[in-house]
């Protein structure tokens, strides 16, 4: 996905519909093996 600024942003979406910029879903996987927005295990999802 190009952005604005020109940058290319890739993003993953997550079997429960939600879509996240893979620059801000990585950490938060790293502290915690759930998804950001509906907290649900992402275990299955990847």
């Amino acid at each position: 996905m190009e952005a604005a600024d020109g940058h290319y942003y890739y993003t993953t979406r997550l079997h429960c519909g939600h879509r996240f910029h893979n620059e801000c879903l990585i950490p938060q996987l790293n502290i915690n093996m759930s998804r950001p927005t509906c907290h649900q295990s992402v275990t299955n999802d990847m």
